[in-house]
């Protein structure tokens, strides 16, 4: 009976034994799992950086409070939704450039190269110049059969002079995200500017008829 007894007793202080180790890991379990998580939030970038490179758009052209247009509404909006992160950037936009200009200062302005290196996060815009510049050229005196072949043709072209600016920028920097910002309609946009276009050289096409 004693021998009973005694392995009574010990297998119940074995079980106690096992009981008081799980709490015990399970505790430290816990332990670690909340100083991961606290770290982690600590290790929240507490400063990100915005390059923003293209034209008039990044520029800020057209922008009632002369703030830097959708730069500061992002700088902006992040400060009201993160407290704990602080938003700078730098814009490098420039009214009237075209994706070749843009690409030339991504890759011979020391300034914007060292920033998109150091961007947690880059945005482009570009391509309306671009339209603008094919609309001088070709939308009067075409066809439209013409003006399609036309387009098409410069529709490749563009996309080469897009991929070139994304290869150059990605030199740079391999790590932050790019957001592409653009309109819905850019001839829109351009419309005052192939407006006058087309005034004009009617008006030049009318005197020279007349002489």
């Amino acid at each position: 009976m004693s021998q009973n007894k005694h392995l009574k007793q010990t297998q119940h202080h074995f079980r106690w034994i096992i009981v008081l180790t799980s709490l015990i890991v399970i505790g430290a379990a816990a332990f670690v799992g909340y100083r991961y998580f606290n770290s982690a939030k600590e290790s929240l970038p507490r400063e990100v950086k915005l390059t923003a490179v293209g034209d008039s758009l990044t520029q800020g052209v057209g922008d009632p409070t002369n703030k830097g247009g959708y730069t500061h509404l992002i700088r902006q909006k992040v400060t009201q939704t993160n407290p704990n992160v602080h938003l700078s950037t730098a814009n490098y936009g420039i009214s009237g450039e075209t994706t070749d200009q843009i690409n030339h200062r991504v890759v011979y302005s020391k300034r914007l190269a060292h920033s998109l290196r150091e961007a947690d996060m880059i945005t482009i815009t570009t391509g309306g110049n671009d339209l603008l510049k094919f609309l001088k050229v070709n939308v009067v005196g075409l066809s439209k059969h013409q003006l399609d072949q036309k387009l098409t043709g410069y529709c490749q072209t563009y996309q080469t002079r897009v991929t070139r600016l994304f290869r150059n920028i990605r030199h740079l920097n391999r790590r932050a995200p790019i957001f592409v910002f653009g309109i819905y309609n850019p001839v829109y946009v351009y419309f005052p500017q192939v407006s006058y276009i087309i005034t004009t050289q009617s008006a030049i096409r009318t005197r020279s008829q007349i002489r």
